[in-house]
C-alpha cells in the first residue's frame, strides 16, 4: 500500500519505531488519520522551534516559564500567609495584550498553572481524588470568566487554595509512607477496607500499621476508617439518598449498624443531624 508506504518513512524524522505500523493499519481508517496528524503535529512543533533563531526577542516564552516557577516555588514552601502576601508581586495578565484572542489564550494558561498546582499538592501528600476535583472546579469557573479580571481571580484563588492546603500537609509533617497510605485510604473508602487488607497492600503487619498510624495520625486504622466514612456520610445526608441508600456506599452491613456508628461518632442519628444542620 503506497500509502502506508509512504508513512513509514516518517519514522526517519520523528523516531518512532515502524513495528507500531502493522498494528496501526490493522484498525480500519483510523491509522491512517493518527499518523497523518503526528506528522503534522511534529511540524508545528519543528516550525516553533526554529522561531527561536528568527526572532532574537523570546522573553515572553522566558516570562511565562518564569511566573510558572515562582508559583510552583512559592507554594512549594506551605506558608500560606507568604503566598499570600507575595501574590500582589507575581503580576498579572500573562499573555501578551497583542496576542491573537487574549481572553482563551489566557485561560488556556491557566488551565496549565491548575494542572502543575495539582500535581504539586499530590506530589506534596493531598489525596489525588481532592486534587483533581479541585482542579476541575477551577477549570469550570475559569471558563465562566468573562474577562482577565475574573480569569486572574480564579487563578489566585487557585493559588492560594493549594497553598492552603500544602501548609496544612506540611504541618502535618506525615511520613512519606503514612501519606501515601491515607491516599490508598481515600481511593479505597467505600471499597471492602480494614486493617488487615491495607497491612496486606503495604506488606506490613497489622500492629506495625497500627502503632505507625497511631503514632502519626493520633487514632488507630479502624477508628480513622470509620471517622472518615462519618465525614462522607454528613456530606451525603444533603443530597437526594436514603439512609439505606448510605449505608450501602459506605460499606455497613444495613443501615441499623451505619445509624448506630453514625450516632457514636456524632451523638445524633442521621436524621437528627440533618434535621439540625439543614440551614447551615
Amino acid at each position: 500500500m503506497k500509502e502506508k508506504t509512504i508513512l513509514k518513512s516518517l519514522h526517519l524524522c520523528l523516531d518512532i519505531d515502524t513495528s507500531i505500523f502493522d498494528s496501526i493499519f490493522d484498525i480500519q481508517g483510523y491509522g491512517h488519520h493518527l499518523y497523518t496528524y503526528i506528522g503534522k503535529l511534529n511540524e508545528k512543533v519543528e516550525e516553533a522551534d526554529l522561531n527561536k533563531f528568527f526572532y532574537v526577542n523570546n522573553d515572553h516564552e522566558k516570562q511565562k516559564l518564569q511566573f510558572e516557577n515562582r508559583i510552583l516555588n512559592l507554594v512549594k514552601k506551605g506558608n500560606f500567609e507568604f503566598v499570600k502576601n507575595s501574590l500582589q508581586n507575581l503580576g498579572v495578565e500573562i499573555m501578551s495584550p497583542y496576542t491573537k484572542d487574549l481572553l482563551r489564550n489566557e485561560k488556556n494558561y491557566s488551565i496549565i498553572i491548575f494542572e502543575k498546582l495539582s500535581q504539586l499538592a499530590i506530589e506534596s501528600g493531598l489525596d489525588e481524588i481532592e486534587s483533581t476535583r479541585v482542579r476541575d472546579q477551577l477549570i469550570t469557573d475559569n471558563e465562566k470568566a468573562r474577562d482577565t479580571d475574573e480569569i486572574i481571580k480564579v487563578r489566585n484563588g487557585a493559588i492560594l487554595l493549594f497553598a492552603k492546603k500544602i501548609e496544612k500537609i506540611v504541618e502535618e509533617n506525615l511520613s512519606p509512607f503514612m501519606t501515601t497510605i491515607l491516599q490508598y485510604i481515600n481511593n479505597n473508602l467505600y471499597q471492602d477496607i480494614s486493617l488487615a487488607s491495607i497491612a496486606k497492600e503495604f506488606n506490613v503487619s497489622q500492629t506495625t500499621l497500627n502503632l505507625t498510624f497511631k503514632n502519626e495520625i493520633g487514632i488507630t486504622v479502624k477508628k480513622y476508617l470509620t471517622k472518615s466514612k462519618m465525614e462522607d456520610a454528613k456530606k451525603l445526608l444533603f443530597h437526594d439518598l436514603s439512609i439505606s441508600d448510605i449505608s450501602q456506599m459506605l460499606g455497613f452491613a444495613d443501615s441499623s449498624h451505619f445509624c448506630k456508628k453514625f450516632k457514636k461518632e456524632t451523638g445524633m442519628t442521621p436524621t437528627e443531624y440533618k434535621r439540625e444542620n439543614k440551614n447551615k
